[in-house]
């Protein structure tokens, strides 16, 4: 609590504002999902009324620190427009990526192997929350086959269930489902190298890292326009509205079958993710830091 400067690294916790110095203290905001939610912006899921008053509760202490973090400028548009904090409080840091990722042909044949997933063409879907839009993943699944693609889907973390497997099964994509269940951390760099296209449909990011991982690892990546992806990828992916189904399968078409086009990505993708790095992060988040304690001293 003596402590020059005080990060509170997460906004779920923004609420220890109640009992910390508001000047010297630092908080990072990674997303406000369920106000978006709430508002009607990420389709008709119902935000439960307790789960919503607490995230509100712990955003408007937030009004009181010295300096809030953004991870994204789509987050920091978030926090203006649903919140009410001022847009001159806030920063935006873009986040590195955690994990060696790096283009690695014989890591990702080593991983195949080891897991059956054979010699075909295949397309990673990750994350399990409600708003990665797996409805749409499968969609853009089943029209990739009928136009004669003989591709798969891999999936981590939980399965298919309730209305999706549903869905996969009315369009007659389930066999070609590959779900891996729960991927240890040390095996996600290998699982990039080991498909050949992410897809990355997501109705809403308030920064997405999975598209970036992607890039770092030399896998193309087709992925929505929602939230900060725009932003995140900046033109090194291909990219279409979220529910736009056609254009994000013939994206995913066009990678699959166009070797020059795949190149491009590739290349472009490389050299667009070796700008987020952590020491870059920490450079921005000192600045941040210095002028906090400038300005309570």
């Amino acid at each position: 609590l003596r402590a020059d400067v005080i990060h509170v690294v997460d906004h779920g916790q923004a609420y220890l504002l109640g009992g910390l110095d508001p000047r010297r203290t630092v908080v990072t905001c990674h997303d406000v999902i369920l106000l978006a939610l709430a508002s009607g912006r990420i389709g008709s899921t119902r935000v439960p009324l307790v789960a919503l008053q607490l995230f509100r509760i712990s955003l408007e202490f937030m009004k009181r620190a010295a300096a809030v973090v953004a991870v994204s400028a789509q987050t920091k548009r978030d926090l203006v427009s649903l919140v009410g904090i001022d847009p001159a409080a806030i920063t935006v840091i873009h986040p590195g990526l955690n994990q060696p990722f790096a283009p690695d042909a014989e890591r990702g044949a080593t991983l195949r192997r080891r897991l059956g997933l054979g010699a075909g063409p295949l397309i990673l879907q990750i994350g399990r929350t409600f708003y990665k839009n797996i409805s749409g993943t499968l969609r853009v699944l089943h029209r990739l086959r009928g136009d004669g693609l003989d591709v798969r889907l891999v999936r981590t973390g939980r399965p298919l269930a309730g209305d999706e497997r549903r869905l996969a099964e009315k369009l007659e994509v389930d066999a070609q489902v590959v779900e891996l269940g729960s991927v240890p951390d040390s095996d996600i760099p290998a699982l990039y190298n080991a498909v050949d296209l992410l897809l990355f449909p997501s109705l809403y990011e308030g920064f997405g890292w999975p598209p970036l991982e992607a890039m770092a690892s030399g896998t193309p990546v087709v992925c929505s326009r929602a939230g900060s992806l725009q932003e995140v990828v900046e033109g090194a992916a291909l990219t279409a509205d979220p529910e736009d189904v056609e254009t994000l399968a013939w994206h995913a078409a066009a990678v699959l079958t166009d070797a020059g086009l795949r190149a491009r990505l590739v290349s472009q993708g490389l050299a667009h993710a070796a700008g987020f790095s952590w020491d870059q992060t920490a450079e921005q988040m000192v600045a941040v830091y210095r002028d906090v304690v400038e300005r309570a001293s």
